[in-house]
């Protein structure tokens, strides 16, 4: 794939780099320089590899994507208070379609800035639209408002999450007649405690989420309770000015349109 003088620059580049990154004045260009690197030059192998019709997965391939992630590591624990950082490794393994690695980036993303709404927001629309996990979305939600309760941004994204719950339920309900929609809790987002947040109420919430709901509170839930709730919570104090309430009863008005599907 490579001959003899290309894997000589190679390893010349990767030596450039690798002093780069050593050095004690580290910049974050330096890290980012040294992944954009590996990112062409595993792209150019794919590429010579896909001329020679060679389609099984080898050793340089597997190198490359390795120093990619490695060096992601090192520069988010270099500049662990960096959002920019974070974001970057989070848009990269969701590229590469790299779950597993992508669950524990953001569980270690939110312990680092748990008071970054925008992360809080990432994780928990992640695990309901691609991880297929409702509950671990709501979770993050609520644990991330511990943090940003004041956030207008994480109130309507929570809210606009619960509304496409109840859609989604009553949807499967109505073709597939199941109780309850099935969610994946294979590599999900995982947060340790975190200091400053409410344990006590961390413990409550996952002892109720563990109960089994019965058919009375799934009728509830249909209605649009939990939406509801919601509302009420960030109502209290949290949306004060005309625009904030104008973008809740925005909100209101498209989940009173779809709820009628929990009618059919």
């Amino acid at each position: 794939i490579l001959n003899e003088g290309q894997i000589k620059k190679v390893v010349k580049q990767r030596e450039q780099h690798e002093y780069r990154l050593r050095r004690r004045t580290t910049l974050k260009s330096d890290f980012l320089a040294c992944i954009e690197y590996e990112k062409k030059l595993l792209d150019y192998i794919r590429i010579q590899k896909r001329k020679l019709g060679i389609k099984k997965k080898g050793v340089i391939d597997s190198g490359c994507e390795q120093r990619i992630s490695f060096a992601y590591d090192r520069m988010c624990k270099r500049f662990q208070g960096d959002s920019q950082c974070w974001f970057a490794w989070i848009s990269h393994c969701k590229d590469s379609k790299s779950d597993k690695t992508l669950s524990k980036v953001y569980g270690r993303a939110l312990q680092m800035l748990p008071r970054n709404p925008q992360m809080w927001i990432s994780a928990a629309d992640w695990e309901f639209t691609s991880n297929g996990n409702p509950q671990a979305a709501r979770t993050l939600f609520q644990r991330g408002l511990r943090f940003n309760r004041t956030d207008k941004a994480m109130w309507i994204h929570y809210f606009k999450m619960e509304i496409l719950y109840v859609v989604k339920l009553a949807e499967r309900r109505k073709i597939l007649g199941l109780t309850m929609p099935h969610e994946n809790k294979k590599g999900s987002v995982s947060v340790k405690s975190i200091a400053g947040e409410d344990t006590a109420a961390a413990q409550v919430a996952a002892e109720e989420a563990a109960m089994n709901p019965s058919q009375s509170a799934i009728d509830a839930i249909l209605k649009g309770a939990i939406p509801c709730k919601v509302v009420q919570y960030a109502d209290q104090g949290k949306f004060s000015t005309c625009q904030e309430m104008h973008s809740i009863w925005t909100l209101l008005l498209f989940f009173n349109v779809h709820s009628k599907i929990s009618s059919l």
